[in-house]
């Protein structure tokens, strides 16, 4: 029976997903299948949509870049969303000129979390000299609390993790994005294979020059019934000479 093999490449890594489909054939594999429900394919959503900005993070950005957590004062609060995205524009318009300056081009992932009577901005940026210093000069609105972008044994799955619980806070508009981004950030790009084998392999074949990353594989049944596998491969340093 024919299984999609997914792939997608970023940097040094490469995330391997094999699942069967009821595209390409009648069967499923025989498992414990799970009654198909709203909240299931939510959880399998949230999965997916996790996993899709942790790797949209790990190609745009690195270890030493920051991850800023912008508040507002006391008499600087709003819950007006038309100011929230003002202010937003403001304090972007101000981090171009300053990036601009430094002759570095900006990147950026902004979160926005709505509490009831607050707003805090979550902010991935690229890292540039004085850092600290110029992005409290370009918030102007409260506090400035800045933590260096770091690599997890899951990549950045628990950083894209927590940004969405934050972003989750609170109600949202119909149509109102999770969060925004800057155009330049290079989009992950996952290509997809349809395999035409009777046998599924058990044990991946890790490629010449390449080994499989500790605790990412996967084997199971996923919520429609159906095999699934996955895992990343992690390709080796050169040596310098």
């Amino acid at each position: 029976m024919p299984y999609l093999k997914k792939t997608t490449r970023i940097k040094n890594k490469v995330y391997v997903e094999k699942v069967y489909s009821a595209r390409y054939g009648k069967n499923t594999i025989p498992g414990p299948k799970e009654k198909v429900t709203r909240e299931s394919v939510r959880k399998v959503n949230e999965k997916n949509r996790i996993k899709k900005l942790a790797w949209l993070i790990e190609l745009n950005f690195e270890a030493g870049d920051w991850h800023a957590v912008l508040t507002f004062r006391k008499e600087n609060r709003t819950t007006d969303r038309m100011r929230i995205r003002e202010i937003r524009q403001e304090f972007l318009k101000a981090l171009r000129k300053i990036y601009r300056k430094a002759g570095v081009e900006l990147k950026y992932i902004i979160v926005i979390e709505h509490l009831k009577t607050t707003v805090h901005f979550h902010v991935i940026l690229n890292d540039i000299q004085k850092f600290g210093k110029l992005i409290r000069e370009a918030w102007t609105y409260g506090n400035v609390n800045l933590s260096p972008l770091y690599e997890s044994d899951d990549g950045f799955q628990q950083l894209a993790s927590y940004l969405l619980k934050e972003a989750g806070t609170g109600e949202k508009e119909k149509g109102e994005q999770t969060y925004t981004r800057s155009r330049n950030l290079q989009v992950p790009v996952t290509t997809v294979e349809v395999i035409k084998s009777r046998k599924w392999r058990k044990e991946p074949k890790v490629p010449k020059g390449y080994y499989m990353e500790k605790g990412s594989f996967y084997e199971g049944i996923n919520t429609w019934g159906y095999l699934q596998q996955y895992y990343t491969l992690v390709r080796y340093e050169k040596e310098e000479p």
